[in-house]
């Protein structure tokens, strides 16, 4: 046990603590980065669904048909890694029709073995995007939803990729998405 004191009310009071293997059986998938929603699988997060169709991987050569010409430009100056990963998400709400939720390639990361959070790529622009804003933001209604891809620059060497969803600016409880086909 550990001690918790609530800031609300400033009482302190005495809370179990989970062993790694309950905090693996207990956790629900995606809620964790060592238990992340498995590849494929939809991921709700307050009424809107999250899912990884697809992931490639490779050098600018392997993924350059997933590049626009413009970003083609940029590329060469931009990776550090000279390797790069192009995730293909569906986001959907699944709220009542008039409910509406945002949506933004800037709430998501990557995440490896390594332990490295990798941002999206910001100068080169994927030819399927999410569809957004011009400052990359989007809104959903009830039954709306939209595909699209993000791209990452990700070392060769890091592996067992994890996509990471924190919405509101990282102010939002993160979910955690498998990039690994076999989970």
């Amino acid at each position: 046990t550990a001690l918790h004191t609530d800031t609300v009310t400033n009482v302190t009071r005495r809370v179990p603590l989970l062993t790694a293997e309950e905090a693996r059986t207990t956790i629900p998938p995606g809620r964790s980065r060592t238990k992340p929603m498995p590849f494929r699988q939809p991921l709700n997060d307050d009424d809107l669904e999250i899912t990884i169709l697809n992931i490639e991987r490779g050098s600018l050569k392997d993924i350059e048909h997933l590049i626009s010409e413009t970003g083609l430009l940029f590329a060469p100056e931009v990776s550090q890694s000279n390797h790069w990963a192009v995730v293909t998400l569906r986001i959907r709400n699944t709220g009542a029709e008039d409910q509406t939720r945002d949506y933004s390639w800037i709430d998501f990361n990557i995440v490896g073995k390594k332990g490295v959070e990798y941002s999206p790529e910001l100068l080169v622009g994927v030819k399927n995007p999410l569809p957004t804003d011009l400052v990359g933001f989007g809104k959903l209604y009830g039954g709306g939803e939209v595909l699209g891809d993000i791209l990452f620059g990700i070392p060769r060497d890091d592996s067992e990729l994890v996509l990471v969803y924190s919405p509101n600016f990282g102010f939002g409880d993160s979910a955690y998405l498998s990039l690994t086909a076999t989970d």
